[in-house]
Parts: C-alpha cells; structure tokens; sequence
C-alpha cells in the first residue's frame, strides 16, 4: 500500500478501514491496490473486489491504484508493469457497466515521489470528472486525438524470410495472410488451436494460388515449446521468421455479475500468456516487425467485455515495453472488421448504433501497411461516429479522454443531408396546442414503434418510460436519429434520457419547435404524468440501480444525475 495513505484519508476526515478483501459496510468508496501477482492473479483479484462492489446495495465507488500501469512520458515505458496494465483495462470497462459506481484510476511511479500519499488523498477527494490519472508528482491525464499518417512507400516484404500469424484461420487472419502475399511475402505460417482437418484445405488452397507456401501448423501460442520448435524450423529451413502478427483471441461477452475465474481466463489466456511468450521467444531472434492485434476495447472499454479490454491492454502495454528496450512491436486498437472478426453481425449491428462502423480489410490493412515497421508504437485504426459515441456514453458519466473528439450536442444534425424533413411541423404549427400536441404523440408512438420492432398495435403507452417499454442507451440513440431525419432539426445526443416518455417528450418538442407551452390536454389526448409523490428519491450518490429505477418512474435528466455524482 501507498506508505501513509491511510493517515492522510483519515486527516482529511475520512473514517478508513484496511483489509485483505473488500468487506460489505458503510463505506462511500473502495480504494483497490494493486499488487505483484501475475496478470491472471491480479485481474481476478480486482474481479472480485468489482463484483463485490457491484452487489452492494449502498452507492459506492470503487477507486482503482497501480504503479506503472501506464507510462505518461516515453522514458517509463521500460518499466510499464504489465499486470497493472491489465487491470486499467478491466476498470475502463467497469466505468461503462457501473458508471454509478466508478470512482477511477490512479497510477503512480514505482519508487514512488515525496508528497505521494498527500497527493493521491487530494485526487480521491477532489471530485474530479477525470477518471484516468498518472501521478508522477506532476498530473497527467490521457486523451485521444486524430493523427493524421504521413504517406509513405508500400510496404515490401522478403520473398527469402518467412512470416507467421496466430489465429490465421480466423477471418481476420485470412485476410491479413492474403495481404502479406500482396506485398511480397512467398511463404507463410498460420497457426491455430484446431487440428489440420479437411475445414481448413480450401482457404489455405486460396492463398497458395496467389503465390506463396502457406502451411497449417497446430500449436498453442501459450506454449513455449511449440512456439520455439516453430521459430527453429524455420531458421534449419533456411528461410526464419522476420515477421509475426499476433492475431489469436476470444472474445466474450459478459455482465460483470456473470464473469468467472474460468472465463476471464479463457480470454486473457491466448492474448497474456500467447503475446508474452511471443516476446520471450524472439528477443534474440532478427525481426522487422512483431504486430499485436488489439482491440479499441482497451482504448476506453467496452461493456460486457471487462477481460477482453484487459487481454488487449496487457498487448498495448507490452508493445510499448518491447519498443523501449529496442525491440521491433507495434499495436493496433483495431475498430470491428467487415466480413469477419471478433464481432458477429448482432455486435457489429449494436456498434454500427454506437457509431462505430465495420471496415473492410483492405482499407484497415492498407492503414496497417503505412505503419510497418514504424516507431509509431500505438494507434487506433476505426470508423467512428464521435459525437454519437461520446453521445451514449457521456449519456451515463463524462468520458474526457475522447473530449476532444467531437461534441455529443453534434450527433448527427441537418447537417447530416436531410433537407425536407417528412414530419409536417409547418402543418402542425397551424394546429391549435392541443391537436398539435396530440398530433405529435401519434407521430412519437410510430417512430418508437419502429425502433422497437413492435409489428402491430398496441403502439406505445405515451405515459411509460422509456426503458421500461424496453428501449436501451442504442436503442435511444436510434430513436434520437430517427427523428432527426424526420424533422431535419438538431437534437440532443441525450434526448431519451432527459425526457423520461413520450409525453414528456412531446412536451420539449411543442417548446422547442413552436416556442409554445404545454397545452391543457384531456384524458383522451394524452393521460397525465404520474405524480412526483410516486416517484423515489435518488441522491448525488445514486447507484445506477437507483438511476435506472429513477427513469423508470419518470425521472427526467439521467445525464444529469450520473454527471453529478
């Protein structure tokens, strides 16, 4: 522990309780540390910690505290400490999944600073909106920003050497395969877990008639043996590996509460333990390029994804230790591929609705190929909607590390090409307040319809909230949009989560297209809101049970309720 940490909590007023394990009690925040173990080791430790906190009934937040878990400056990147690495990818997508009970990251240097304990106290305590923080003594925090590639020759490869890729029968790996023969490659390793069965004879077919040698090899890259009998092979063959794509991975989507010792594992297992035995097997050998295929998971987390982000940020941390200590490496957070990939069509659809779109191969490799061999150790390769991503997460708590991505108020407007909006607001701002507002009612019931998938009637009860007819922060998001290429008028990213149902949404829009007050409505046009005494309380303290539950009854403004807390 932080020598002293305790003392300066319990002098700022703080009642402090230190224990092995997290324990249920009347605590505002749990402070996890970080410690020495293995990556496995300390990721399941901070599972349970996440999952007891997540099943507490009271708000808490959970604070998260490594050493050298990220490298604020390149001159600590030798010294990056890859489990804690790990776990800072586990606490990005905790902060998606329990935005109301998520306090942050801190990481500090290994050897520690004078004034540590004084400084960690202040950030824990100040409330800050920023929940990913280097102390070093000085603060730093992290933000994304556009790179824009310079143009460069294509790449070439040797006809002599040989190349290798992990996961090669995935559709990611075929592709890659396909487009290292492309620039000059002539003979090629893919390597699998699956036995060499008939499946595999028509793709590995496919490439060999574009030219090259291509063989099937049936290894575990967790395996060092396996791993250095393969790198061998190649150098008696007199054509050795100077080139390896690490693209082997599981991806697995779970909620917090369902995640297990073996199925954070199984997703960290070809990722950790392959990408280190990779490093560990060719820090002697020649290379021109050892590439990890990463995932934007690790950028700023994915929901239902806590081991995938953290098997992902463990390669990044990794490339970016290889890179300090001289040896060739690059990551690449890769956005969702078409055709294939980690993300089936039901993912790629959910993240098409996040903003985040597919790209072909040939566009994400060609971008790969201006990277190679590069001393550009880190980069996001993805197609993303800013303003609509930072929409639907801002929706839930501020994200400042895309801050300076896009404006959520700017998720998509008229700008987007719509110019004759189909709704008929001049027609309907003829119509006294009362049939205008019944009007717009039965033009909501129909869009919301639709976004739901319900098929026939009975269209959505006006006075329901929104999440309990069973719309989601994707599905807001498509409503949201919906309406403005019905309207062509600019909307707020948020416009679900501020107006709790229909009624109250036709409420904003009756103001903010016609400037005109609520009308008097009768039971016929539109039934009253529930009243406030039926609606609970939630505090600045809310969990997102409690948030949740606050919309269901009709609360308005779950933007401003999590930005509060």
């Amino acid at each position: 522990a932080p020598t002293g940490l305790a003392a300066h909590l319990v002098a700022a007023g703080q009642e402090v309780h230190e224990a092995s394990v997290y324990t249920v009690g009347a605590w505002s925040r749990v402070i996890h540390l970080a410690g020495d173990a293995s990556p496995r080791d300390e990721c399941l430790r901070l599972l349970a910690t996440m999952q007891a906190v997540a099943a507490t009934p009271k708000p808490i937040r959970l604070h998260v505290i490594t050493r050298n878990g990220v490298a604020p400056s390149p001159r600590e990147r030798s010294e990056l400490q890859l489990s804690h690495a790990a776990i800072w990818g586990m606490g990005l997508s905790f902060g998606l999944e329990q935005a109301g009970r998520w306090g942050g990251l801190i990481d500090l240097p290994a050897a520690g600073f004078p004034q540590e304990d004084a400084a960690v106290t202040t950030e824990l305590l100040s409330g800050s909106a920023e929940d990913q923080v280097a102390l070093r003594p000085e603060r730093y925090v992290p933000r994304v920003r556009p790179n824009q590639i310079p143009p460069r020759e294509s790449l070439k490869l040797s006809a002599d050497a040989s190349y290798w890729i992990t996961g090669g029968m995935g559709a990611i790996g075929l592709a890659t395969a396909r487009w290292l023969i492309g620039q000059g490659a002539r003979r090629l390793f893919l390597s699998g877990r699956r036995a060499a069965d008939a499946s595999i004879q028509g793709p590995l077919a496919s490439l060999r008639r574009l030219g090259a040698e291509v063989a099937y090899v049936a290894l575990d890259v967790t395996d060092p043996s396996a791993v250095a009998a393969l790198l061998d092979e190649a150098d008696a063959n007199g054509h050795p590996v100077r080139g390896i794509i690490h693209a082997a991975g599981v991806a697995h989507n779970q909620p917090l509460v369902e995640v297990t010792p073996e199925s954070m594992e199984a997703v960290l297992r070809p990722k950790v333990e392959g990408g280190w035995v990779l490093h560990e097997n060719t820090r002697q050998r020649e290379l021109d390029f050892l590439v990890f295929y990463s995932s934007i998971a690790s950028v700023w987390g994915s929901k239902w994804q806590l081991h995938y982000s953290a098997a992902n940020r463990f390669l990044d941390a990794l490339a970016l230790l290889r890179q300090a200590n001289g040896l060739p490496a690059i990551t690449i957070n890769w956005g969702p591929w078409a055709g294939g990939g980690m993300a089936g069509d039901e993912e790629q659809t959910l993240l098409a609705r996040m903003g985040i779109t597919p790209v072909d191969s040939a566009v994400q490799l060609g971008l790969l190929g201006t990277l190679l061999p590069g001393n550009q150790v880190q980069q996001v390769i993805a197609h993303v909607d800013w303003p609509t991503l930072r929409g639907l997460i801002e929706g839930q708590r501020p994200l400042l590390l895309l801050s300076e991505l896009g404006d959520p108020g700017d998720a998509p407007t008229v700008a987007d090409g719509v110019e004759h909006p189909s709704a008929p607001l001049a027609a309907w701002g003829e119509l006294d307040p009362e049939s205008r507002h019944a009007a717009v009612i039965a033009w909501l019931q129909q869009e919301l319809a639709t976004v739901l998938g319900w098929k026939a009637d009975p269209l959505p009860d006006p006075r329901e909230g929104f999440f309990d007819l069973g719309l989601d922060s994707l599905l807001a998001m498509e409503f949201r949009n919906r309406l403005v290429k019905s309207t062509g008028r600019s909307l707020p990213a948020t416009l679900a989560f501020d107006h709790g149902n229909l009624l109250a949404l036709a409420e904003y829009l009756d103001a903010k297209f016609w400037s005109a007050p609520p009308a008097t409505r009768t039971a016929a046009a539109a039934p009253a809101p529930i009243p406030a005494a039926a609606v609970p309380a939630v505090g600045d303290d809310a969990s997102d049970e409690d948030i949740d539950e606050a919309v269901r009854a009709r609360l308005a403004r779950l933007e401003a309720l999590t930005r509060d807390t």
